[in-house]
């Protein structure tokens, strides 16, 4: 079950790792796969990758998604009084954190009236952190790393929730597990990564949400989210193909199938 690309991980970068220690990672991963009956993943361009190294044909790897626990999205919440709008996740400097900071600037500069404030949750790089602070003239609030319940509250009182994800060399096939979430919350959701292309796909299958490319873009996606706040969400059936539950049954078919 890769969750998460192995040798490719973005972080890898940043560790302090030897040639041997990367060419015996690449080596386990392969043997990993080629020993395996099945093999799992979250998307279609991760199992390219998985194909590409192994003697695994495309019918061997089956896509399951993250997705979310319908349990915890049962309680109806109001929205906040003040226009909202919300990052939930790891947020550093690997993300696309310039389009946030210009995105919101432009947003303040078109639309001088609107008061919003930005409400953090999560891990926040503190070099990120300072930038936001130091550019945006806007309320920030930064709860730091919350509970899994404060986190999705907080997905559902507010007006905007923010997706990013690391800028990667597997970029088109990175689907976080927030964005599952984030969808269940019903609350309209903005990517700021117009190269996530099987992420976007998932996004842009609900008419609340927006990609966007650039500032200008961004402040009328932030712009029209607010205003139609409770206006159109999601239908539940078409959220719950993406349920812990319905996923389940898919891995069992797989398991059956063996």
């Amino acid at each position: 079950d890769f969750r998460d690309p192995w040798s490719e991980m973005f972080y890898n970068q940043d560790l302090p790792m030897t040639k041997a220690s990367i060419e015996k990672n690449e080596a386990l991963e392969v043997s990993i796969l080629n020993k395996a009956d099945k093999v799992i993943t979250v998307s279609h361009y991760i199992a390219d990758l998985l194909v590409k190294k192994s003697d695994k044909s495309k019918r061997d790897i089956h896509i399951i998604e993250n997705g979310y626990d319908d349990r915890l999205f049962k309680e109806k919440r109001e929205k906040k009084t003040q226009s909202t709008i919300a990052y939930v996740g790891y947020l550093g400097k690997h993300h696309n954190y310039e389009l946030l900071v210009e995105g919101l600037s432009a947003f303040v500069k078109q639309y001088p009236e609107k008061e919003i404030i930005l409400e953090l949750a999560g891990n926040i790089e503190p070099v990120v952190l300072e930038l936001l602070k130091e550019k945006l003239s806007i309320q920030i609030k930064n709860h730091g790393i919350v509970s899994h319940e404060v986190a999705i509250q907080l997905m559902q009182e507010s007006h905007v929730l923010l997706f990013a994800v690391p800028k990667t060399n597997y970029i088109k096939g990175l689907i976080s597990g927030k964005i599952f979430e984030y969808i269940a919350s019903k609350t309209p959701i903005v990517s700021l990564n117009s190269d996530a292309e099987e992420a976007n796909k998932i996004i842009s299958q609900f008419d609340t949400n927006y990609v966007v490319e650039n500032p200008n873009e961004m402040a009328s996606a932030i712009d029209n989210c607010i205003l139609n706040t409770g206006n159109s969400q999601p239908t539940n059936d078409k959220i719950a193909q993406y349920s812990r539950e319905n996923l389940t049954g898919k891995l069992a078919d797989i398991i059956k199938d063996m």
